[in-house]
């Protein structure tokens, strides 16, 4: 089970960029200097293992991430290995991006909650594969009162193969999101499910980071 290490490599950064796309998302919205920052807690778990972080925003926009504690020792090394190579899929929690995954003039429909519900083909970003995007299918609930993101689940109805030898059989792409401040919401939870094989090697990998404890950094 300890292959996340392949999980990020692969299907973050082989198939779908979504940590590009956080890293772009996060290099606008820090070129607002009056923005405020803010500090947080997040957990990491393959589904068997997990550990927990504290990530700290520094003056100079960089973060800072600690590991406060770990049930696994190969997990934990997986982890650090992550945060030693920048961490950047740690250390991006904005919800904006998400936005720009819904069509313009999409339909919507009105859910049990009265928020609206949109259904559609989610629009890729720079860089993006558009062959693979064209394969996905995407949900997206909206919040009727501030018209920020609430969740966006992202999956596959074809097989994908995003390298040579990589056949992806089922993706799951599922974002929760909550406010933390007026006019932004950040991730409360991020799951990501990946079934395939490579070079004829199955693989059944699961990420879930869940967000927690968002303050204002001092």
């Amino acid at each position: 089970m300890y292959q996340i290490g392949i999980l990020f490599s692969l299907t973050l950064a082989s198939s779908l960029v979504f940590a590009q796309e956080l890293s772009k998302v996060h290099e606008h919205r820090i070129a607002s200097k009056s923005e405020r920052l803010f500090d947080y807690d997040m957990s990491i778990s393959d589904g068997e293992s997990i550990v927990h972080l504290s990530v700290i925003s520094n003056d100079d926009f960089s973060k800072t991430i600690t590991v406060r504690s770990s049930d696994n020792e190969v997990f934990l090394r997986e982890i650090e290995k992550i945060i030693s190579n920048g961490g950047d899929s740690l250390s991006k929690n904005s919800c904006d991006f998400l936005k720009a995954k819904i069509p313009e003039n999409s339909e919507f429909t009105i859910g049990s909650t009265g928020n609206r519900m949109y259904h559609f083909t989610p629009v890729p970003g720079d860089g993006d594969d558009k062959k693979i995007y064209r394969l996905l299918d995407a949900v997206a609930e909206v919040s009727k009162d501030s018209g920020e993101i609430i969740s966006l689940e992202m999956t596959n109805r074809q097989v994908i193969n995003p390298a040579f030898s990589t056949k992806i059989d089922e993706f799951i792409y599922s974002a929760k999101c909550m406010p933390i401040s007026e006019g932004h919401s950040a991730l409360k939870e991020l799951k990501i499910s990946v079934n395939g094989s490579a070079f004829l090697v199955p693989f059944n990998e699961l990420v879930v980071q869940k967000y927690s404890n968002y303050r204002s950094s001092k």
